[in-house]
Parts: C-alpha cells; structure tokens; sequence
C-alpha cells in the first residue's frame, strides 16, 4: 500500500446557491461537505462524484500529472486508476476556502491509503 493522488488538491467547485450573498462560514461549510462527499463517493467506488460534482470546465492539478487535467481527462485517469487500486482510507486537511457568489476555490491537503 502506498498513498495515492485522487483528483484534485485545489476544486473548483460551482455551487448552485443561487443570487450571489454575503457569504458566511455556512457557506465556506457546505462547500468543504462536497469536498468530503468526493471522497466518500471514491472511497465506495462511486464513479459518478465526476458528472456530478465537477464542472464542464473543471481544471485540476494532481501530484502525478505533468499538467492540469479537464473534466475528461480527470474521469480517463480515474476510471483507470480504480481498475487497479482500491481507496482504503483518507484523511483530508483543509488549508483554505474562498467563496464569491457561486464559485469556490478549496486547498486541502490528504492523506491516502490505497490498495494495489
């Protein structure tokens, strides 16, 4: 076993929150949720936190890629990976969310047991 990137240490995530408010730790709350649900989704093996939580112009970064990955690619490379591996465990350590209207930027950084 040996940790493992699962897709992105920063999202992007849309929110669907409607009229832009003054945001509040309610908000910032309910976007780190997604970000757990993400993970809980892999961790059952639940291919569709991708067409549900991502956007059609998400952007990643994972440790292992030389460049940013699109939505595509990101579903690609999941849906390979979990032919091979199996998420055990996580832990996740959020370092920063920023909410404005209906987008947030998330930073968090993880810790990942998985399966070969």
């Amino acid at each position: 076993m040996q940790n493992l990137y699962t897709p992105a240490a920063i999202l992007l995530l849309l929110l669907s929150a409607g009229p832009a408010l003054a945001q509040t730790s309610a908000d910032e709350a309910a976007v780190w949720s997604a970000v757990e649900q993400q993970w809980r989704a892999e961790k059952r093996g639940d291919n569709s936190w991708i067409e549900d939580m991502l956007s059609g112009d998400f952007v990643g970064w994972p440790k292992e890629s030389p460049a940013p990955r699109n939505k595509t690619s990101t579903r690609l490379w999941y849906e390979f990976d979990s032919r091979q591996t199996e998420l055990v465990e996580f832990e996740l350590y959020p370092m920063s969310i920023v909410v404005h209207g209906n987008l947030a930027v998330v930073h968090y950084l993880y810790l990942a047991v998985v399966h070969y």
